[in-house]
């Protein structure tokens, strides 16, 4: 199978990184190369003028000079920005001076040679060595392949045009530049296929090499995600322990009440009916928790939410909510809900486990009052659980769009117990019913800026002062 024979280009930006991080590869040899060339031609210099050879130090001193600049220019910040074009631009002007200042100091300098013929030829073969060996010397600078192809090219068509113009004008002249360029187009290719394959192994390597850190940088976040996942199932069994504890706690007590009475033959059938509504409702609670932790699991594995809908009191729901968070309302919390009851079509315990997650949200993550409001909306009910927000503030758009995601929290929220998956199952038991949820609150928090809304239907808006976030959901209401 033949090898790829073109040059891999990256997307724009990839690009720039990949030219950045060449140059600054290429860099010490950019010094290395252009400070020993300018070593040697100083030394060459210095020979030419002190052993009767002038023109040898003549025509090596554009070079020189082009040497000593571009060593000085690699410690310049910007010129990794133009390294490229200024090195062919510079290299081009210097090798044109050299040339014609070496074809001129040729024909100037007296020959050796009786023979005229013979005279000629060493100085074209002089000045096709000199052209070949400036040639690798620029190969050595280790242009990518395009620049490399431009310099090239331009030093041969400079070789070749002082060969027929100065060193061989009149009637010779084309067949004295095609003699001259064979030579040089064979450094030519050979020059351009190392700089080809050198690109080629550059840009591999970059890849590679890019890869491996996308690759590392994916490892991590995933590292950091699964790190983040385990915080958050360290606080959401934190949580179920806790919210277990109080039910447990009433089934406890009362099954230690009865068993107590009986052994003392001191019972009577009101105190067994209080006991025994005690009992009832933690094992109604341990049922509802149970429900929700399963609704939850169904979130995780993306499985659909069953429902079986029939008519129910929306009142009746949510006293049920409120009742299984009563323990929350020692944090100075106050909650009031509408009188007006209306009838909904609705699976009632998944419906308790919305109200129980809205409510035990409000009651967590806000100060002061909570309330529960509905009202009547075409043939829908519309609910919302309002709260005042924390320390003054409410929710604002950037924190509302990160909830109804899996896990799911906000940074201010991380010392309290929660799945980070409670709203995801909110939403899906909803969108079941038939209904939407979303979040109403303020721009920046305060009621000085505007109102929000995440809902992308157009019903009329649940928020008023004094809170600052609502939790607003639809349900159908019965026939």
């Amino acid at each position: 199978m033949l090898p790829e024979l073109s040059i891999p280009r990256f997307a724009p930006e990839v690009e720039r990184e990949f030219q950045t991080s060449y140059y600054v590869r290429v860099r010490p040899t950019l010094r290395l190369v252009s400070g020993v060339l300018a070593i040697t031609l100083a030394a060459y210099l210095w020979f030419g003028l002190y052993h009767t050879v002038p023109f040898i130090s003549v025509f090596n001193t554009p070079y020189l000079v082009f040497c000593l600049l571009l060593y000085g220019l690699t410690y310049m910040p910007w010129f990794g920005k133009v390294w490229q074009s200024a090195t062919v631009g510079l290299a081009c002007v210097a090798s044109a001076v050299m040339l014609f200042w070496m074809a001129s100091s040729l024909i100037a300098t007296p020959s050796q040679q009786t023979d005229a013929e013979a005279a000629g030829i060493i100085l074209h073969l002089f000045f096709l060595l000199q052209t070949c060996v400036l040639m690798v010397g620029l190969a050595a600078l280790r242009l990518p392949f395009r620049p490399t192809i431009v310099l090239q090219s331009g030093v041969a068509a400079v070789g070749i045009c002082v060969v027929m113009f100065v060193l061989s004008p009149g009637a010779n002249s084309l067949d004295a530049g095609v003699r001259f360029a064979e030579p040089v187009l064979l450094i030519l290719l050979g020059v351009a296929l190392a700089a080809f394959i050198q690109e080629q192994l550059s840009r591999g390597a970059f890849e590679a090499n890019r890869n491996s850190l996308l690759l590392q940088a994916q490892e991590h976040r995933m590292r950091v995600e699964s790190e983040k996942m385990l915080h958050v199932l360290n606080g959401a069994i934190g949580g179920i322990v806790h919210d277990l504890g109080n039910p447990l706690t009433n089934v406890q007590v009362g099954s230690e009440l009865v068993d107590n009475l009986l052994r003392d033959n001191t019972i009577d059938k009101e105190t067994l009916l209080k006991l025994n509504d005690t009992v009832r409702s933690g094992a109604q609670m341990l049922n509802f928790l149970r429900l929700s932790l399963i609704e939850q699991s169904r979130v995780l594995e993306g499985k659909a939410v069953p429902v079986e809908l029939k008519p129910v009191s929306v009142q009746t729901v949510v006293e049920v909510g409120t009742r299984f968070q009563k323990p929350r309302f020692s944090h100075g919390h106050t909650l009031s809900f509408e009188e007006q009851d209306f009838t909904i079509n609705a699976d009632e315990m998944k419906m308790v486990t919305v109200l129980m997650n809205l409510i035990g949200n409000a009651l967590k993550y806000s100060d002061g009052q909570v309330r529960i409001a509905w009202k009547r909306y075409e043939d829908m009910l519309l609910l919302a659980v309002l709260d005042e927000g924390q320390a003054g503030y409410g929710l604002t758009p950037e924190q509302a769009a990160r909830l109804f995601t899996p896990f799911g929290r906000l940074e201010t929220h991380a010392g309290i117990e929660g799945t980070g998956l409670g709203l995801l199952s909110v939403q899906k038991i909803v969108e079941a019913h038939g209904g939407e949820v979303w979040i109403e609150g303020l721009q920046n928090g305060t009621h000085e800026s505007g109102h929000f809304s995440t809902t992308g239907g157009n019903y009329p808006t649940m928020l008023c002062a004094p809170f600052r976030t609502a939790f607003a959901l639809t349900c159908p209401l019965a026939e």
